[in-house]
């Protein structure tokens, strides 16, 4: 049972994380903003270390793992295919693209993947697709529940377009939490890269600690973090070398106390997640296949925040169908849990 508690509150903590973007009171650029959480997640991996032992047996227990810097390697990627797929294909479907591909490739790598762990044996596999499969349909309900409420509430083609706006500014809570452009723009052409882009973010996103499979023994669970933390902040620091040296971008937005703050901020709660993730699959033992499909769970909650804080959805049969989509994922969840790998 705590397994599970843990994996629902890493789910919790990954729904939230995004929101501290939307607290600045002017929007910050978007990539700068996301170098900042990468700041967050290696200030709360390096925190961490307070709270285990240092010292054992006559040797230090610190040490540096490339395995674990790969893990805060791929967790930036995730976040950066976002500002290429929002662009190209829309907010709403990107988000339900990166979402499902990221059910599906934790999934994978824990029921078919080459190496164990992560993968695990399956109780049941067609009660485990059949799981990822009813999840998969409720993230889809909860990202365009807005506009299946208006149209099946009598809206019409005007009130299904109200509701694909209101659907980009309540999903813009998932991956990087930074405000972006409701609409594709690229065409047909672009609106593929954008999805192609946008299931590049979930395989990453699926994918962020199968290395940490790999890591010493000596280093494993939240030994592993000061590394993670590093790679996460070299490589988001790259990420906004190159894109400052490139595109020149304004930085006066970016660069204010407060969007530095909740840059920070978003990183550490991110960070949070991750810790749940790391404690449930380690001392506690939930398979990778189960406990990291729950993590991408984060959609119900980052529509929640949506919804009920910051008030941008108020249609009444859109949260209805809100709430159903919510209700076929836990369902999806309980199946997945009941029968997938390690169960």
């Amino acid at each position: 049972a705590m397994a599970f508690g843990l994996a629902a509150l890493s789910a919790v903590f990954n729904g939230t994380f995004g929101i501290f973007g939307k607290m600045c009171r002017t929007a910050p650029d978007p990539v700068i903003f996301n170098t900042y959480l990468t700041y967050g997640a290696l200030i709360s991996s390096l925190a961490v270390l307070a709270l285990s032992p240092l010292w054992e047996d006559g040797h230090f227990l610190l040490g540096f793992s490339w395995w674990g810097a790969l893990c805060g390697v791929l967790f930036v990627f995730a976040t950066l295919f976002t500002f290429i797929a929002i662009p190209l294909a829309g907010l709403a479907l990107s988000a339900a693209t990166w979402c499902c591909s990221a059910v599906l490739v934790a999934f994978l790598w824990g029921a078919v993947g080459p190496v164990s762990p992560p993968r695990q044996p399956m109780r049941s596999a067609v009660m485990s697709t059949g799981g990822v499969a009813v999840m998969i349909a409720g993230v889809l309900v909860i990202n365009f529940s807005s506009q299946l409420g208006r149209r099946l509430g009598g809206a019409g083609e005007k009130g299904a377009a109200e509701g694909a706006q209101k659907q980009a500014e309540a999903t813009d809570v998932d991956e990087d939490g930074s405000a972006s452009e409701a609409d594709g723009e690229g065409g047909a052409g672009g609106r593929a890269v954008g999805l192609l882009s946008a299931a590049t973010v979930g395989l990453f996103g699926g994918s962020v600690l199968v290395p940490a499979a790999f890591v010493p023994k000596d280093l494993q669970g939240l030994k592993m973090l000061p590394s993670f933390g590093i790679g996460a902040a070299f490589t988001g620091s790259l990420v906004a070398a190159a894109y400052i040296a490139l595109w020149q971008p304004s930085l006066s937005s970016a660069m204010r106390p407060q969007a530095v703050s909740y840059g920070v901020l978003s990183g550490i709660t991110w960070n949070l997640g991750n810790i749940c993730q790391i404690i449930a699959q380690g001392p506690y033992g939930l398979s990778y296949g189960i406990a990291y499909p729950i993590l991408q769970s984060a959609v119900l909650f980052g529509g929640l925040w949506g919804i009920y804080w910051f008030k941008e959805e108020t249609h009444g049969p859109s949260i209805a169908i809100f709430w159903l989509g919510a209700l076929v994922l836990v369902a999806g969840v309980i199946a997945l849990a009941s029968f997938g790998p390690g169960s």
